[in-house]
């Protein structure tokens, strides 16, 4: 059900993340407990990672990670 609001939410903003935040994102994820590594799925909500890391408008359900602000990005080059 998780993955079908996620598809939801990237029907309405198509945006995708820097290359840089999706790495940071695939690092932190891949260092996760709940990364189901067969499936290179994650356990806490059933997305999988590839698809999870690039859309902006996703965030991490353990809060490991934010939903991506393109407005604070543009402020804070340093990221």
């Amino acid at each position: 059900m998780t993955f079908l609001k996620a598809l939801w939410r990237r029907s309405k903003d198509p945006t995708d993340v820097p290359f840089d935040v999706e790495l940071r994102r695939k690092f932190i994820c891949f260092s996760c407990p709940h990364l189901n590594k067969k499936e290179i799925r994650c356990n806490a909500c059933g997305c999988k990672i590839r698809s999870k890391t690039i859309w902006a408008t996703e965030s991490c359900p353990k809060k490991l990670w934010p939903k991506y602000d393109k407005q604070f990005k543009s402020k804070n080059p340093k990221g």
